[in-house]
């Protein structure tokens, strides 16, 4: 420790407030943004200097510092050594560990990333402005709080355009300062790759959780050990040294387990004492847990009834033993796991310890309670509950603004005494995500934020104070078609990635809401900062609303009431405006957005790869988009067909159809299929044994030209065939408890040909994952508990294939649960 700082004292004791400081000052409480007078005089080179006490990541921040307040005040700051300097202001830098103890315990019982800007604190008999944060990792802290305050500096995204700050080289430092800052929350991090978390007090890590069961038991360290690892399928099966991380648990249920564990913590935290917990999550993936007779006597009496394995008393009566010894040796410890997978709901026969921390994902399925109540429940098993959180923007087309949802979460969880978050946010597109990230930062230091008033500042801060308004108009739009998912899905930030399900709650009113909203912010006054950063929100916001508008065209044609009500003429015409989309997106796709760099439309993590970010992300949604087009235009014309019918003759109707193909030649298959289907009608089903009547039971049983797959070591997925259970009195292909059940079968086709494929199903459960389709067609399933239900698509056989392949599938089953499938029908409507 700096024998100068032990010799400081503490110059002023309270805070004063201020009545000068310059610029758009940041008010505590989440208020609005208040513009301060400029202050008088200016300020010579050599009156200012930055210097630092201890560990390198103050040095580090005392160049930082130095290195915007020359931008603010016009002249150069030097990052220096501060004793030998002849400045009049001097600001220090340090640690807890080489501060002046009265000030550092100021710091005692605080969160490792608290800090205190104290000015002024006499030094050798200088008076100086001291930075002190509590722990060496969050050195730069203190400097950003006193960079947003005091001289205005703020950012709303990545350099450079994310900088935003006003010259001002009359600004001068207030009389005092007295500010502790601690957070609510301990860990506030996002994976953003540009550090814009920390200009935002967050982004440090100070908790190990994420699954860890791979590094705690490694394979390269106890690879003679066979028996630490898992058994199943009547052996143990070994990991590979540095092999898959993934796809395999340990047996924790050894005698030796709980040794290794306990010292792996012991060690991790004594190597890492910026880190308050060590982790005992299970690893990823679904396969490779042990089933020997001493971890499946751990496990609850219920583990096994359940779609997916419920193995949460297993590992917790593993987690407990372990904390319970490290805390014997370090009474500061905490354990962390990750609540999904196989651990996604708490333990039913044994409570959790006091010192867990519980990681819950903020994502559901229909199998699962909404967010609120899992972290009440973890909280009511004994856990601390705190929050993993995916913010990616990648993998949608549509905005995902969900501030006020991110905030409730984050309240509730504090309130119930979590202080630990983690959010995937290495994907995001700040055109998009900016808003919420902005509103996350605040409320993770702050819960009682207000974040209306933090929105209103994002908003004026990005796009200047005129252009405000509309802005927060549009992004509110988003915000509202996020809402309308729900109070069960409101927290599920995960819903709906690359899936055209997406643009579910999206209307025609949305897009001329947000197309008047962006055209206002345009023609508002503004920097040129500004305007780029409104040109990029808009750009990103066209690209977007041409697949919107195409989902909505192709919603639209699917709706018997819209076609009804329109021409003929009409429904040809928006037919052909929704294909001549296509084009228009993939050219702003390949000229605008994947030549971006800035992050403010392409992910930084794509830069390198924009077409890994195509296939990967965007892909999936416009086949999901594209995919709808096909079957809405023979819905709508299939329609009109009917409709035609009422009032005039078949050879009328064939007549329109001929006309139709040679006015509209970009719809010439969709017309020559009604013709077909008027004069020669569907053919026969070409699906083998597709109504599956041709099998012998079992479990699972053999169904003639059907493959039947599910889930587990040691535990499969129930299949049943029996007579008497189909639609019509005969046989149906039953998929019941496991995590997923599939039954793949085929179908005789010939290529540029189209065909209508459907399925009947049947569930006695509403939470059933249901899926199926050929390649490039989807099936579109509604759980409809009781009731036999037919659905269909159309689609073209493509390539050189006489065969393609179906699957239909039925996953998250419990026991007792079941889909039926039924009469799977392929029939030809249009052959070339």
């Amino acid at each position: 420790m700096s024998t100068r700082l032990k010799a400081a004292c503490l110059a002023v004791a309270g805070w004063v407030a201020l009545s000068g400081y310059i610029g758009f000052a940041v008010q505590e409480g989440g208020n609005a943004l208040k513009k301060a007078p400029l202050l008088t005089p200016n300020i010579a080179q050599t009156d200012w200097v930055v210097g630092s006490e201890g560990p390198p990541e103050a040095t580090k921040a005392a160049a930082e510092l130095a290195k915007y307040m020359s931008k603010v005040l016009g002249v150069q700051v030097a990052a220096a050594p501060w004793p030998a300097s002849v400045a009049k202001h001097v600001f220090v830098i340090a640690d807890a560990k080489h501060g002046p103890p009265a000030l550092a315990q100021r710091l005692e019982g605080k969160r490792l990333d608290a800090f205190l800007i104290q000015y002024p604190v006499e030094i050798d008999g200088r008076q100086v402005c001291l930075l002190l944060a509590n722990d060496e990792k969050a050195c730069d802290l203190p400097l950003y709080y006193f960079l947003t305050k005091y001289m205005g500096v703020n950012w709303v995204g990545p350099d450079p355009l994310g900088e935003v700050l006003m010259p001002q080289p009359a600004w001068k430092m207030p009389d005092r300062i007295d500010d502790l800052e601690n957070p609510d929350y301990e860990q506030r991090l996002w994976n953003e790759p540009h550090g814009q978390p920390h200009r935002w007090l967050a982004g440090i890590v100070r908790m190990q959780f994420r699954p860890n069961l791979h590094a705690v038991f490694n394979p390269t360290t106890y690879g003679d050990q066979p028996d630490l690892y898992p058994f199943y399928g009547g052996k143990r099966n070994m990991p590979a040294p540095h092999g898959p991380t993934s796809g395999w648990q340990p047996c924790t249920a050894n005698p030796r387990a709980v040794d290794i564990a306990v010292q792996y913590g012991l060690d991790f935290l004594e190597k890492n004492p910026d880190k308050v917990s060590f982790s005992l999550c299970a690893n990823d993936g679904d396969t490779g847990d042990c089933m020997c007779e001493l971890c499946r006597a751990r496990d609850s009496k219920v583990a096994f009834d359940f779609g997916q394995p419920f193995l949460t008393d297993r590992y917790t009566r593993f987690d407990n033993a372990v904390i319970e010894r490290v805390l014997q040796k370090n009474p500061r410890a905490y354990v962390a796991i990750v609540g999904y997978n196989r651990c996604k709901e708490p333990p039913v026969e044994v409570k959790i310890h006091p010192r867990t921390l519980v990681f819950d994902i903020c994502s559901n399925t229909s199998a699962q309670p909404d967010f609120v109540e899992r972290q009440k429940d973890w909280k009511a098993a004994g856990a601390i509950p705190c929050i993993y959180e995916w913010l990616w923007d990648s993998g949608f087309l549509t905005v995902r603004n969900y501030p006020h949802a991110i905030a409730d979460a984050v309240r509730l969880t504090h309130d119930m005494g979590g202080f630990g978050y983690y959010g995937e946010g290495d994907r995001t597109i700040w055109a998009a995500g900016g808003p919420k990230m902005y509103v996350l930062a605040h409320v993770l230091w702050d819960t009682k934020a207000n974040p209306d008033a933090l929105l209103d500042q994002y908003m004026q801060l990005a796009f200047g104070e005129p252009a405000a308004p509309a802005m927060r108009a549009y992004f509110d739009r988003w915000e509202a078609i996020w809402e309308r998912g729900g109070k069960a899905i409101r927290y599920n930030t995960g819903r709906d990635w690359r899936d055209a399900s997406q643009l579910e709650q999206l209307t025609c009113d949305d897009l001329r809401a947000m197309d008047e909203a962006l055209a206002k912010a345009k023609v508002a006054p503004a920097t040129e900062g500004e305007k780029k950063r409104i040109g990029y929100v808009d750009t990103y916001y066209q690209w977007l609303r041409i697949d919107a508008d195409q989902y909505l065209i192709a919603r639209e044609l699917a709706d018997e009431a819209f076609v009804s009500r329109s021409t003929p003429e009409q429904v040809m015409t928006e037919a052909e405006r929704g294909m001549d989309l296509t084009e228009q997106f993939n050219e702003i796709w390949k000229k605008t957005i994947s030549q971006d760099r800035t992050d403010w439309l392409l992910p930084a993590r794509s830069h390198k790869n924009p077409d890994t970010f195509w296939k990967e992300d965007i892909e999936p949604i416009r086949k999901g988009v594209l995919a709808m087009y096909e079957p809405s235009l023979d819905r709508a014309f299939g329609t009109l067909t009917r409709n035609l019918l009422k009032t005039h003759t078949k050879e009328q109707v064939v007549a329109f159809w001929i006309e139709q193909s040679g006015r509209h030649p970009k719809l010439i298959k969709w017309a020559r299929t009604q013709l077909q289907l008027l004069e020669k009608g569907p053919g026969p089903n070409v699906v083998l044994n597709g109504h599956f009547e041709d099998g012998q039971p079992g479990n699972p049983p053999t169904i003639a030209n059907w493959t039947l797959s599910g889930s587990w070591e040691d535990i499969p997925t129930d299949f049943a065939w029996e007579a008497n259970s189909g639609r019509n009195g005969r046989h149906a292909l039953a998929i019941g408890r496991g995590y997923r059940g599939t039954a793949e079968g085929s179908a005789c086709t010939q290529p540029g040909h189209r065909y209508r494929l459907s399925v009947w199903y049947k569930t006695n459960t509403p939470r059933a994952h249901i899926s199926g389709g050929v390649t490039g067609a989807s099936l579109n399933f509604d759980p409809v508990v009781g009731e036999w239900r037919q659905t269909e698509t159309t689609f073209t056989a493509s390539g050189d294939a006489t065969r393609v392949k179906l699957s239909i599938s039925g996953g998250g089953l419990d026991k007792g649960q079941w889909v039926w499938f039924d009469d799977v029908v392929v029939a030809e409507i249009y052959g070339e």
